[in-house]
């Protein structure tokens, strides 16, 4: 499976493994990986500790699009990575809302796929997105490096704009 995704997509450049550049079997295919690695990796009850749940043709697609245009080839570390492979998740999973539901989203390119902010914006005008992120210690205070860091960047205005915008 993995040389038929860098056949089909990975040889064509970082470009094919944007979730909207992606053919409708390759987002099923990497949509349900990602739904298996944010339900290994997060537990709408309780914080878990990540392990090495990481799905490689994840991990392909989100060294493809991090490497892009860089000439240095050092390794991710493990934190960077799955922090990462989060974002790159979840931007599959929002695509696939955007094809299958209409939900309105503002689509990745190159230079904001790992932007949380673009996860936040999305959250303003979802609370369903919202509370999933905090019920799986996306945004909960979790003692875990990488998740700290993703949790910190999307949360740093989200709480704060979702009290105002309801009045609190």
């Amino acid at each position: 499976m993995l040389s038929k995704l860098n056949n089909e997509l990975l040889s064509l450049g970082p470009k094919a493994v944007l979730p909207q550049n992606l053919p409708e079997a390759w987002l099923t295919t990497l949509q349900e990986r990602a739904e298996a690695y944010l339900d290994a990796t997060y537990d709408l009850e309780v914080c878990k500790t990540p392990g090495d749940n990481a799905d490689p043709m994840l991990v392909a697609c989100v060294i493809e699009l991090y490497r892009k245009g860089r000439k240095d080839v050092a390794p991710i570390e493990s934190e960077k990575l799955g922090e990462l492979l989060t974002l790159y998740a979840l931007n599959l999973i929002i695509e696939s809302a955007v094809r299958h539901h209409g939900l309105a989203a503002d689509r990745p390119g190159l230079k904001n796929i790992f932007s949380s902010d673009r996860i936040r914006k999305l959250a303003r005008k979802i609370p369903e997105l919202t509370d999933f992120l905090e019920q799986a210690c996306i945004l909960k205070n979790p003692k875990l490096g990488w998740v700290e860091a993703v949790k910190k960047r999307i949360r740093s205005g989200l709480r704060l704009d979702f009290q105002t915008e309801a009045g609190d």
